[in-house]
């Protein structure tokens, strides 16, 4: 999982990293663990997801009904978009 921590609006980075995660590792554990390592107020954070399809063809800001059309078509990405999704409402109870 790809992480960067970055202050605005003078776009510095702040703190960066990869982490692996494990199979058997639960998600929440290892944003939990990311978001202790930060160590900073997060106002606004961003996701990226794998497929679209003809849903989206640029950035939007994430609501329920965003999540709601990226479940609908996760059957294009089954290995990457449930675990975004997962990964975008934990992510809302951090920040």
């Amino acid at each position: 999982m790809k992480y960067k921590l970055i202050e605005m609006p003078s776009e510095t980075v702040l703190l960066q990293g990869n982490e692996k995660r494990y199979m058997d590792q639960p998600l929440k554990e290892m944003m939990d663990a990311i978001f202790e390592k930060i160590n900073y107020r997060v106002d606004i954070d961003a996701h990226r997801v794998v497929h679209g399809a003809d849903l989206f063809d640029s950035s939007v800001l994430v609501s329920n009904e965003v999540m709601e059309r990226i479940e609908s078509i996760s059957y294009l990405a089954p290995l990457h978009n449930p675990i975004n999704l997962e990964g975008i409402h934990l992510a809302q109870q951090k920040v």
